[in-house]
């Protein structure tokens, strides 16, 4: 039985982007976001993990656990590492992993972890 997700299910916009280095005049790396495919997207919670942290305040890290759902798209590779942006200046999400169910290239499913949103001359 399929388990694709119906094209009204995919109501946020999303931009995926990619992590690139350059160096400046000075000689210095900086790291820079490159959108690499704008889309439609369902996101739906999974699941919230604690995790120990080391420090001195020995607080648990909560992670914030999501399925990103998106058309497949056979002109972009998306690879663990890069992030997904809502574009209504939302939650920005790190992708663990991806899936293409039943290996039909129809959809995507991106396993990404919540971090915090980024300063606006990031973006």
């Amino acid at each position: 039985m399929p388990t694709w997700t119906q094209t009204g299910a995919r109501r946020r916009k999303i931009t995926i982007q990619q992590q690139s280095s350059t160096k400046t005049s000075m000689g210095f790396l900086t790291s820079t976001w490159a959108d690499v495919l704008t889309t439609w997207a369902a996101v739906t919670p999974r699941a919230v993990t604690s995790m120990a942290t080391a420090g001195a305040s020995q607080q648990p890290m909560i992670a914030n656990t999501y399925a990103v759902n998106i058309r497949y798209a056979p002109s972009v590779t998306i690879k663990p590492g890069m992030r997904v942006v809502e574009s209504d200046g939302g939650a920005v999400y790190l992708i663990q992993s991806i899936t293409d169910p039943e290996e039909r290239h129809r959809e995507l499913v991106l396993m990404c972890s919540q971090v915090p949103a980024p300063a606006a001359q990031e973006q």
